[in-house]
């Protein structure tokens, strides 16, 4: 009997090892990027979700912001904002089921380049 419990044992730990040596490692950049949507806001009647979005291009002074708004339980967007070079969207409130109340912001990175 134990030695079953031995060889099952030992299985479990073969197959543990072929899992982890297959794992792929990620970069360090994946965990530097930010996150490409932030500021995640629901309405009062919880049908829609107002997102801020970072698109990146793939060059880092090539990022633009924008404005989502996303239908739920979907996900599907159903309005899309975009902002001027340097600006995103600052606070968002819903003031209404359907109206949604965005203040405009700067991009950090507009204020790194006047260092």
């Amino acid at each position: 009997m134990l030695h079953r419990y031995r060889l099952l044992l030992g299985a479990i730990l073969l197959c543990a090892g072929f899992a982890a040596s297959a794992a792929t490692l990620l970069p360090a950049r994946d965990f530097a990027r930010h996150p490409p949507i932030r500021n995640p806001v629901i309405s009062p009647d919880g049908r829609h979700l107002a997102v801020s979005l970072t698109v990146d291009a793939g060059k880092s002074d090539a990022v633009r912001h924008e404005l989502a708004i996303m239908e739920l339980p979907s996900l599907r967007i159903t309005a899309r904002l975009g902002f001027a070079p340097h600006t995103l969207a600052g606070q968002m409130v819903w003031v209404g089921d359907n109206r949604l109340l965005v203040s405009r912001g700067a991009s950090p990175a507009r204020w790194m380049r006047r260092a």
